[in-house]
């Protein structure tokens, strides 16, 4: 009887041991998910971070925005006294759309007003002017001119501009601006696009994963 009694103790105690080890196990187990979990979060949230600061300027320079700040991007220097500064919108421009162009100009760190410019296409590769924009004044030296480029091909953008800066010459013999244009085609979504699928499936990883978190526990 008592050798009975001692083997089902054993029994017991093999039991007790056995379930410990597997919720040790399990307690492991919760913690390497829990912690990949988090990983994934993190580099989900730095990756649309990095998405979002990319997009910004394309979302922020749009054409209804005249109060943008001087544009950014390639600068050339026009008759030792002036920075004219450029940049596309989109970046990479395809032919069939819309694309931006964004000029600044500026003497001393300070823009100017009442600019008279005009806008020149040129074909790299024939050299022949694919687009002419006459001469128009604008009120401050930021402007943005709106084109749709026809064929994928490269370009040349001239920028013409008749100063009234006490110098009789600039109003008679513009000052001009060359940038290169490359039209490709692209397959690339929109910022606004990019960011409309990134924030809420972000959102939603991470509140998803918190929320599993608080249930677990």
């Amino acid at each position: 009887m008592l050798l009975v009694i001692n083997l089902s103790c054993c029994c017991i105690d093999e039991e007790f041991v056995h379930v410990r080890q597997q919720s040790a196990l399990f307690f492991i187990m919760k913690k390497q998910f829990q912690k990949k979990m988090l990983e994934i979060a993190a580099r989900t949230t730095i990756a649309s971070i990095i998405v979002f600061m990319a997009a910004a300027p394309s979302i922020f320079l749009q054409p209804h925005n005249r109060a943008y700040a001087h544009v950014l991007g390639i600068t050339r220097e026009v008759d030792n006294k002036y920075l004219v500064s450029f940049q596309l919108i989109p970046q990479f421009p395809s032919a069939g759309n819309r694309t931006d162009l964004h000029f600044s100009i500026k003497e001393n760190n300070s823009g100017l007003s009442n600019v008279n410019l005009a806008l020149q296409i040129v074909d790299k590769k024939s050299g022949a002017i694919v687009h002419q924009m006459p001469y128009k004044t604008y009120e401050i030296s930021d402007v943005s001119i709106p084109y749709t480029f026809q064929n994928n091909s490269q370009y040349t953008a001239k920028l013409l501009m008749r100063l009234d800066d006490g110098n009789a010459e600039h109003m008679k013999k513009p000052l001009e601006a060359d940038f290169d244009v490359n039209v490709r085609h692209t397959s690339v979504i929109s910022a606004q696009e990019l960011l409309v699928v990134t924030v809420p499936f972000t959102a939603g990883l991470v509140g998803g994963i918190f929320f599993l978190f608080k249930k677990v526990r």
